[in-house]
């Protein structure tokens, strides 16, 4: 565990090891052996308040999201291989089989392409996403969205690919090296 923590610090911590993400993905996840804090909430400790507050809208973007779990984590996927997160990558990528996301469909996915089980307006969605993620947007690619049905599901998936977009360049930048397995 992180010494000397100072009453923010312990209650981030407390946030990450005993809330939701935590019991999703187990501690060994979050909590490296000897009780430190790992990937993005081992730097977000040092700014326990930003942290909390991060921490906090990745739960409602995991946990009360709009978006399938097949999109959610095909989506965090993407973002994860674009920004080469190993973290991210070997952490979602059992949520991902979880969902129903096949080996052939990783793979593709692992290339930043759209993999071949999503239907309907995930295609969209996730498309939309990876124009945004590779930086390709262009007037054509929202051009045909229901404001009405598809903008909540956007809304989601946007804030889902910078929100995952930032853990990632904060672990790069920190130096917080995994590599994808």
């Amino acid at each position: 565990m992180h010494l000397n923590l100072t009453p923010e610090q312990k209650k981030f911590y407390e946030e990450i090891v005993v809330g939701r993400r935590s019991s999703l993905v187990g501690p060994s996840a979050v909590v490296g052996d000897s009780g430190e804090l790992l990937g993005p909430f081992g730097i977000l400790i040092y700014e326990p308040v930003l942290g909390s507050t991060l921490q906090k809208v990745g739960e409602v973007l995991r946990f009360s999201s709009a978006l399938s779990d097949r999109l959610r984590e095909s989506i965090i996927l993407l973002v994860a291989a674009f920004h080469s997160s190993g973290f991210e990558w070997n952490v979602h990528v059992e949520l991902a089989r979880a969902s129903g996301i096949c080996e052939e469909d990783l793979v593709l996915l692992g290339q930043c392409q759209r993999p071949s089980l999503l239907e309907g307006v995930e295609i969209k969605i996730f498309d939309i996403a990876r124009d945004v993620v590779m930086r390709q947007v262009s007037e054509t690619t929202i051009i045909d969205l229901d404001s009405d049905t598809e903008s909540p599901l956007l809304i989601h998936a946007l804030t889902l690919v910078y929100y995952y977009g930032l853990l990632a360049e904060l672990m790069n930048l920190f130096g917080v090296e995994s590599k994808i397995e």
